[in-house]
Parts: C-alpha cells; structure tokens; sequence
C-alpha cells in the first residue's frame, strides 16, 4: 500500500510539471514535457534578458524571421523592422539607467504538436546605476507569446505585451 501511495504520489508531482493533456483538433492529446516547458521558461527569460543588456542578436536569434509584436512602443514584423525597433530601445534608454523585464508567473499551453501559447505577467523597473536601491517598478502588464518548435530550438513566433491586458485570456480558461 505504501508503494502504491509513493507511485501515485510520483504521478501527482509529474502532472503538475508537464500540465493537464490538451486535445489537438483530431481528438490527439498533446502533452509538452517539463524538460520542454523548462525550455520555454529559458526562452522567456533568455529575451529579457538580452533586451535590458542590449544584445541585439542574441535577442534576435531567440525570434522567427517573421515574428511580429504588439506593444505600447511599437508593433514590427519581420526581422528588420525588430532590429530597428531594437535599436530604438537601446538608443531611448539613459545611460545611467538599467531597465529590467521581469517574466513572471508564465503559464504555458499547448496548441498543437509543436506550438504553445504562453503568457507571462511582467514586471517593468528602472534604475539609475548611481544610485544603489533606486529601482522603481515603471509598469506592470502581461506578455502573450506565440512559441513554435523549430530546428534550433523554441522561437518567439509572436510577442503581444499590454499593460492594460485582462489577466484572463481566452488561452487559458
């Protein structure tokens, strides 16, 4: 019995990392692993953190050559117009300012074989570098990404940041 217990257990604690099976459109479960919802996370945290330090081609090579955004600075598409826009945000920072996105709170769900919506609560600070203990949280909204699986590994398809965005989204009812 205490056998059966530690196995159920065991089941328990790998259903809450992998998440409930979803339904593909021909009746399919689709399950992302935790080793691949770990990548996601990585992928998620990967872009914030080439954004606040401004390494424009790490940060570009975590996207699709057609990944679009929709954001309050801006909504590119394809990869030029994200490098200038990039490069617009690098150039509106202050020099003595550090600016950090911080990813939080990421739910992940599977759409079909490959695919996943994400979304992400985000938390926006800035700091003067001068002045330890002067970060200031600028604003708060919510990311909705698109993520596909593709040869090199998982890739922001689309990037939706709003700081008015509903916390509940039609993804994950």
């Amino acid at each position: 019995m205490k056998k059966l217990a530690g196995l159920f257990g065991c089941y328990l604690m790998i259903a809450a990392l992998v998440g409930p099976p979803v339904s593909a459109a021909d009746g399919a479960e689709i399950i992302v692993s935790a080793d691949q919802r770990e990548q996601i996370r990585d992928l998620i945290s990967k872009y914030s953190y080439a954004l606040d330090n401004g390494r424009e081609e790490e940060w570009l090579d975590l996207l699709t050559e057609d990944t679009w955004f929709e954001t309050p600075v801006g909504n590119p598409r394809g990869t030029e117009a994200l490098r200038r826009w990039f490069k617009e945000r690098i150039a509106s920072r202050h020099a003595d300012v550090q600016v950090r996105h911080y990813a939080l709170n990421t739910i992940i769900v599977p759409v079909s074989e490959g695919i996943v919506h994400a979304r992400s609560m985000l938390l926006y600070t800035r700091q003067n570098i001068k002045e330890p203990l002067s970060a200031k949280v600028y604003a708060t909204g919510v990311y909705e990404d698109e993520i596909h699986l593709m040869d090199k590994g998982w890739r922001l398809v689309s990037h939706k940041m709003g700081t008015v965005l509903p916390l509940d989204s039609k993804y994950f009812k």
